[in-house]
């Protein structure tokens, strides 16, 4: 399989170039948190080419060439563009207030078109929400809502954290999961298609379960995982949807990835297993699977590992086998795919990050 190193198209890209990564249709949105940049590219005639760089907009309070954390999370679908800025550092020693927690915290969300990105991303509000949140841990978009992970950081509820729901009219709408018990460390991993969200509980008494609404009609229930998955261990470190499909993969590689078919009665078991286990991507019929590690440091978008594969599956109905793509060394690995293209983003402490293209077979 052809592999093209889209790094070479951005030239100016710094060590931060894929930190995320989505795709959808020909487009490709690729996030540059450390120098606030995200750049877009576009496939035409079977050859990729770098659209449009975004930056904050110049009076934004938050985030600019000089402030990192402008496209920590990124997503695209349906011609929608989200964006997460977020950042968090230990501030100087001069800097610390006597009685504060000596962090620097700077989050916001983005949004934009996807066919008109030169024009620049605007700040979705987040004025109607009642306490104070960080935003950009993770992001996602169906083409109409955006979904963004929220961490609370007030002393009384630290640790916390829920999901916003936004439009690219409205900015915030409301929040998911934030009255619930279980919403210790809700919102770290989040998938969403067609007015349809999941929301792994990484922690509480519902640790393992997946959260599921319908954005549409406001329902809202857990996915009943089955005993089996819960007992090999329940932490959840990838999800990712094409609906009516959920994708859950564990935190181990022993364990398989869970398909569960959400048009269904959510008491149904899983419809089918997927080995090996590790971070996912779903688009139309098309799975791609990176293998991880145990441990999640980056909220389920990408893993450190000495070495990953990348591999995928294109038939969704008859997942019972998978063509492997590629082998890497490197440390850091996001992955991302449409109906033609996978994607994997690696980092190498040597020689920096690259994002790779590969044109699936037909």
């Amino acid at each position: 399989m052809q592999r093209e190193n889209i790094g070479n198209l951005a030239p100016d890209a710094g060590a931060t170039f894929g930190a995320a990564i989505a795709a959808d249709g020909d487009v490709l949105v690729v996030g540059e948190p450390g120098a606030s940049r995200v750049h877009v590219f576009q496939q035409s005639n079977g050859e990729w080419r770098r659209s449009a760089v975004i930056e904050p907009p110049a009076d934004d309070a938050q985030f600019g060439p000089d402030r990192p954390g402008f496209g920590y999370s990124v997503a695209v679908k349906g011609g929608l563009i989200g964006i997460g800025g977020f950042h968090l550092s230990a501030k100087a020693a001069d800097d610390r207030v006597p009685g504060g927690d000596g962090y620097l915290r700077r989050s916001a969300i983005y949004a934009l078109p996807a066919q008109d990105a030169e024009s620049g991303p605007v700040l979705l509000s987040t004025e109607s929400l009642s306490v104070e949140y960080l935003f950009g841990v993770n992001i996602a978009t169906d083409g109409n809502f955006i979904a963004a992970g929220l961490q609370d950081w007030e002393p009384a509820r630290r640790g916390m954290g829920a999901v916003g729901i936004f439009s690219l009219d409205a900015g915030f709408k409301r929040a998911v999961g934030l009255d619930d018990a279980s919403s210790r460390k809700l919102g770290s991993i989040i998938a969403l298609d067609a007015g349809h969200l999941a929301v792994a509980v990484l922690s509480g008494p519902k640790a393992g379960q997946v959260l599921i609404e319908d954005l549409n009609f406001r329902e809202q229930g857990f996915l009943k995982r089955t005993k089996e998955a819960l007992a090999a261990g329940p932490a959840v470190n990838s999800l990712s949807m094409t609906w009516p499909r959920l994708f859950v993969s564990g935190a181990s590689e022993e364990q398989p990835i869970e398909v569960y078919r959400l048009d269904q009665d959510d008491e149904a078991a899983p419809e089918a297993f997927i080995a090996p286990g590790g971070v996912v991507a779903a688009s139309g019929g098309v799975l791609a699977v990176m293998a991880a590690p145990a441990e999640s440091p980056f909220g389920g978008h990408s893993q450190t590992k000495p070495e990953t594969w990348l591999h995928y599956y294109q038939d969704l109905m008859a997942p019972v086998g998978y063509q492997q793509v590629d082998r890497f060394s490197a440390g850091t690995v996001s992955v991302a795919v449409n109906d033609k293209n996978l994607f994997a983003a690696v980092h190498d402490s040597q020689s920096g990050n690259s994002v790779y293209a590969y044109r699936m077979s037909n």
